[in-house]
């Protein structure tokens, strides 16, 4: 998934950052041969979910981004980072 690589923001680095200390791991996954279509998998509270849409990687690394966003500003105040 390197070719097109996705240059997150800060904002969207901040926001993966806090996913992965709160254990909300999102990855682009690849469904096809050589990798030109991916799936995001969700895993939280030991819990896998698989994002139906297939992306291109570039989409995939940008929809990344964006569901950490969403998930930093949905559970920022209520997720505890107890390991």
């Amino acid at each position: 998934m390197g070719v097109n690589a996705y240059t997150p923001t800060k904002e969207e680095m901040s926001a993966a950052i806090w996913c992965i200390n709160n254990k909300i791991i999102i990855t682009p996954r690849c469904t096809s041969h050589k990798c030109i279509r991916v799936k995001l998998e969700v895993e939280m509270d030991g819990r896998l979910s698989v994002d139906p849409k297939e992306y291109t990687p570039l989409q995939g690394w940008s929809k990344k981004y964006e569901y950490c966003i969403y998930y930093y500003e949905k559970y920022n105040k209520n997720v505890k980072k107890n390991g």
